[in-house]
């Protein structure tokens, strides 16, 4: 995954970490209103990873959250027809979009935050009896406030399994509106891809969502 990690970054636009969670100084922000806009876009799927279900349930978590904690979020329409209004150019994992594009994405669909994301999906088989798949999603996450045309936050190569279970379990249901997917013998690959995408998710928004305007330092 280092190719891939090292990839996230935007050049000059973010704090780049490999493993931890940063916030960067001069936040300000009112999270218990439901007025703070909030746009997802763009979302990058790396080595066209995934099937569409699975991106599906990616994008669709990130919303999920971000509506149970009071933000508004930008349709996909929209946020599709503003970026292609400005004829900016999409982003993929070796050219990540500019602050440039980012700030002036935001303004046009009224956002004071926007979410650019990374996405990718491993799977593997384990050994032994019966044998059966675990997929790996990782998430980079970077939080920029369209206002000061600054990151604010940064979360890369955060991991969801799709066999992760109690602290999963609670994060989920402490996150998300919906349940996470449950796996039984049997469940299609596109199962074990949402469960580990939305857990990924979950992980990587957390710091975000539980922060107040006085975090503008390192999160455990």
């Amino acid at each position: 995954m280092k190719s891939v990690r090292n990839r996230r970054a935007t050049g000059a636009l973010l704090v780049a970490i490999a493993c931890g969670m940063v916030f960067l100084p001069q936040i300000s922000r009112a999270q218990t209103s439901s007025e703070v806009v909030v746009a997802v876009y763009p979302v990058v799927f790396s080595r066209n990873s995934g099937n569409e279900a699975s991106r599906a349930a990616g994008t669709r978590t990130f919303k999920e959250v971000l509506v149970k904690h009071h933000y508004t979020v930008v349709s996909d329409a929209d946020a599709v027809g503003a970026w292609k209004r400005l004829s900016l150019r999409l982003p993929v994992v070796d050219r990540p979009a500019s602050l440039k594009s980012i700030v002036e994405f935001g303004r046009a669909v009224k956002a004071r935050y926007v979410i650019t994301s990374f996405i990718d999906f491993r799977s593997r088989n384990t050994t032994g009896v019966p044998v059966h798949n675990i997929t790996t999603a990782y998430v980079g996450i970077s939080i920029f406030d369209i206002g000061d045309g600054k990151p604010v936050y940064d979360r890369q190569n955060v991991t969801g399994t799709s066999d992760e279970k109690l602290e999963a379990g609670r994060m989920g249901a402490e996150l998300l509106a919906t349940p996470l997917p449950v796996i039984a013998r049997g469940s299609k690959h596109v199962v074990y891809e949402q469960r580990a995408v939305q857990i990924a998710v979950v992980k990587a928004l957390r710091g975000w969502v539980h922060a107040t305007d006085a975090d503008v330092k390192k999160v455990p």
